[in-house]
């Protein structure tokens, strides 16, 4: 007569199979990311893990550093992971006022690139129809500026916003279009440049464009028309008025980025 089987192995078959779905809505309602976690606690293995006591490194919603030498370190306590990215670099010039419409100035504006070598404006080997477009500002005030966070616009669109950038009296800054990979960016005497974000693009037969403080007052709305194959520079360098071919303000020159009309740096009086 064969022996009954025993009702042990059933009876644990049945309490495993409750015990996993249970475990599983417990799992699934504890978290899949540490954000699910309440404040000061991480998802680790879909459980909410709390942290260590004490300052907070590391929060879902909020970043603390945890070394004061590399802001964007961050620690995760009780785990095997650190995160470490990059130190930000300090703000080159913290307590500089802002650049506004009565200290930052639009002194120059290159849309119609000429054809032939005399278009290189850049100074990278290769006259290009976008890339040796620019716009050139001046500090005409007695502080250094904090250019952090002026846009340059072609008409609506933004070309090109400021990173930290400081900019001393009556020096210039030169934003152009693009230019070739590996070339050095030109500079000389009371002035620096910079690269747009994307190609200005400006139409050469008429166009708009606005240069704006970070705190969104205008600081330059300029609409110019069709004009010949030059710069448009101020009538006087760094005063108010119409925009001229350059050619008609200097003869000699048909743009001159970073430097009075003539030639000579701003600090001069032109």
């Amino acid at each position: 007569m064969t022996p009954s089987p025993s009702p042990l192995p059933i009876v644990v078959a049945v309490i495993a199979l409750a015990i996993v779905p249970a475990c599983r809505q417990e799992w699934q309602w504890q978290c899949t990311t540490s954000q699910d976690c309440p404040p000061r606690q991480f998802c680790k293995l879909g459980a909410c893990d709390p942290l260590h006591d004490g300052p907070i490194p590391y929060e879902s919603t909020h970043q603390t550093p945890i070394h004061a030498d590399y802001p964007d370190a961050y620690d995760f306590p009780d785990t095997d992971v650190d995160l470490w990215l990059e130190p930000q670099a300090p703000h080159p010039c913290p307590d500089a006022p802002a650049a506004d419409a009565d200290t930052l100035f639009l002194n120059e504006i290159f849309a119609y690139v000429p054809t032939g070598p005399e278009g290189d404006a850049n100074q990278d080997g290769v006259r290009h129809a976008h890339d040796d477009e620019f716009l050139e500002l001046v500090n005409i005030s007695a502080d250094t500026l904090d250019l952090t966070g002026v846009v340059l616009f072609n008409d609506t669109t933004p070309r090109f916003t400021f990173p930290p950038f400081c900019l001393e009296p009556l020096h210039a800054v030169v934003v152009f279009g693009g230019i070739e990979p590996g070339a050095t960016l030109p500079e000389g005497d009371g002035w620096t440049s910079l690269i747009a974000d994307s190609r200005f693009a400006y139409a050469n037969g008429g166009g708009r464009v606005v240069v704006q403080a970070k705190n969104q007052e205008t600081i330059a709305d300029v609409t110019y028309g069709s004009h010949p194959a030059v710069a448009l520079t101020r009538q006087t360098d760094l005063e108010p008025g119409p925009f001229l071919p350059h050619t008609d303000v200097f003869e000699e020159k048909i743009f001159s980025p970073g430097t009075c009309a003539n030639g000579q740096p701003f600090r001069t009086g032109c």
